[in-house]
Order: C-alpha cells, then sequence, then structure tokens
C-alpha cells in the first residue's frame, strides 16, 4: 500500500517515524506514528492496529494556508470522526462533506485522491477508523440506508453513508478519548482496540439508523460545575498554560466536550479565555510604563518579545509600544 502526499505546488511531504524531541510528548503508547514535514506544514499521522480494523489519530499543523493532496491506489471504508476544528476538502474535485468537531459519516473511497485545506495556525485533529466490509455485517445491522451503501461498495462506487455529517453521543466520544490515551499493556492492545472500535461503530450504526434524530452534545450540571472549575485553574496557573489533557483531567470531560461546552458556556475557547488574561495583564502593566516591552512578554509567558508583539496586534491591531504611548486613546 502505497500513498503521495503533495503540497499544493505539487511537492512532495517528506515523511519519517522518528519524532523529534519536541514532538516525543504527542506520541501515544502502542501507536506506530508517521511524521509528515513541508516547508510550512507538518501531519503527525499515529497507526493503532487491531483484528480486522486500523485506528488513525491525525493532527496538522500550518503555518499559512496550506492545501494537500494525498493520492493512493487503493479503497478505503472508514468511520471518519472530526475532533479538532473543521476540515473542507475534496475527493477528485468532488467536495466533501466537511466534519465539525464531535460529528462523524462512514464513508467508503474505491481509491484516494483527496484534497484538504488548512487555515493558517490551526491545530486540526480526526480520528479515522478503517474497517472490513465484513466487520458492518457482524454488527447485525439492518436498513434500507445501510443496504444500499453496502451495494455501493461491493460495486466500487464512493459512498457516503448519510447525505449530512451526524452528531457523535456522549459516550461515542468517550469511547474515542478512551481509545486515545488507553492504560492497556501492548500485548493487549489489539484486543483492547477490537472492542473499542467496535462499541463505537455499533453506536454510529445506531445513530445513523434513525437520523432523523441526532444525539446533540449536552451539558450536565456536573459538566457545568467542571469547566468553571477548569476556568478558575486556568486563571490560577497564568501565566503557565496547563495544557488541554490536565484541563480534560481537571473538568473530568474529554477533549470535545471540554473545548465545545467551555465555548457554549463562556462564548470563547479556553487558549482564548488564556490569552485574554495575557493581554489584560499585558495591558496593565504597560499603563504602569515601568516595565520594558521586553520584559513585559517574559512576565507574561513569552520567550521573545517579538512574538508578544505579534499576537497583541493581533488582538487588538496595534502594537504594544504604540499602547504604551497611547494608552486608551
Amino acid at each position: 500500500m502505497h500513498i503521495d502526499i503533495l503540497d499544493q505546488q505539487g511537492n512532495p511531504i517528506e515523511v519519517c517515524q522518528t519524532l523529534p524531541a519536541s514532538m516525543e510528548a504527542l506520541h501515544i503508547r502502542g501507536s506506530l506514528p508517521f511524521l509528515f514535514q513541508g516547508e510550512a506544514f507538518r501531519m503527525l499521522l499515529q497507526e493503532f492496529t487491531g483484528n480486522g480494523c486500523t485506528a488513525w489519530y491525525n493532527r496538522f499543523w500550518a503555518e499559512r494556508e496550506t492545501t494537500i493532496r494525498a493520492r493512493g491506489d487503493f479503497p478505503v471504508l472508514e468511520l471518519r470522526i472530526g475532533w479538532t476544528n473543521e476540515l473542507h476538502g475534496t475527493w477528485e474535485k468532488v467536495p466533501q462533506s466537511s466534519l465539525k468537531p464531535g460529528e462523524f459519516n462512514l464513508t467508503y473511497t474505491p481509491h484516494i485522491d483527496n484534497t484538504a485545506t488548512f487555515d493558517r495556525r490551526k491545530d486540526y485533529a480526526t480520528v479515522d477508523i478503517h474497517i472490513q466490509r465484513s466487520i458492518l455485517e457482524e454488527m447485525g445491522m439492518t436498513g434500507a440506508t445501510l443496504v444500499h451503501f453496502l451495494e455501493k461498495v461491493d460495486k466500487g462506487q464512493p459512498a457516503e453513508l448519510s447525505p449530512h455529517p451526524q452528531h457523535c453521543p456522549s459516550q461515542m466520544l468517550d469511547a474515542v478519548q478512551f481509545l486515545l490515551t488507553n492504560p492497556y499493556s501492548i500485548e493487549a492492545q489489539p484486543r483492547f482496540l477490537d472492542w473499542t472500535t467496535r462499541q463505537i461503530l455499533l453506536m454510529a450504526l445506531e445513530v445513523m439508523a434513525r437520523p432523523s434524530h441526532p444525539l446533540s452534545p449536552s451539558l450536565t450540571t456536573r459538566d457545568i460545575e467542571g469547566l468553571h472549575a477548569v476556568k478558575q485553574f486556568i486563571t490560577e496557573a497564568f501565566p503557565h498554560w496547563p495544557g488541554q489533557t490536565t484541563l480534560c483531567r481537571k473538568a473530568g470531560l474529554n477533549e470535545f466536550k471540554l473545548k465545545w461546552g467551555f465555548k457554549q458556556l463562556f462564548h470563547m475557547t479556553t487558549y482564548d479565555f488564556h490569552l485574554q488574561l495575557k493581554f489584560e495583564e499585558a495591558k496593565k502593566m504597560l499603563l504602569e510604563n515601568k516595565e520594558s516591552i521586553r520584559a513585559i512578554a517574559y512576565q507574561i509567558g513569552y520567550d521573545h518579545h517579538a512574538s508578544f508583539t505579534q499576537e497583541f496586534k493581533k488582538h487588538f491591531g496595534y502594537t504594544p509600544s504604540w499602547f504604551q504611548k497611547h494608552g486608551q486613546l
């Protein structure tokens, strides 16, 4: 099985399986990593292999808007789950349904000829579970929609089980999160992967069987208490950024529900709230006019004052030096 990945200029994206020290912390135990790197683009794919299925946790970073094309002469039957930010792409130049975080669809492509567009300075993540057709039959699910989907698969025609993405129920999101943070030994992982992916697939098929009643995420009283605790924790940790993994543990929520719930409750992301604290403190210090911009940048968590200046201007539309001189005018 071979796949070519190119950027919008047709340049190949280099691939390696040895992660640099700066990315070692991102490697999930028991997975096989593939790091793709271009001039302004990185893609980390991590593969988990079971019996009859393969799961991939894919993360993408782009320094500037980037379009990537992937080509491969082999079929893919997969459950696609959006995890972080919304990807837009095509298959053979035909626009495909984009998945927002917490949405999924079951798709089949007879060969790979995909493009995906990544916005500047955005993180993206998806979870893809590649399955064999026989596993769908083992699920024992019936229905005209699934039968029609499998007929297309058998004919080698591209297919989506649903014309629109569906919402993942909370149990499905929890199962995916557990898959990505599993505590099992290397010997037990293939069985664990089989068991967990079949659970995820069964929940997806159950939702698909009643598409007129998609299951939307909801916040319980416990979730709301956890999100308020996260907000307080970010405030107390300032200027240090605790990281999403720590915040998930603090809230007792998976990554998607933490991000979605925080935005629903406070109308901003967790990191935007962290930045808001930084800039409020920076403005206070700039108005006091007792410290240099370099010293202020360092005190609020920036190693390089140029990065602070760039983000400050992006946030407010003017530089720290201008604000220090003119204040609130």
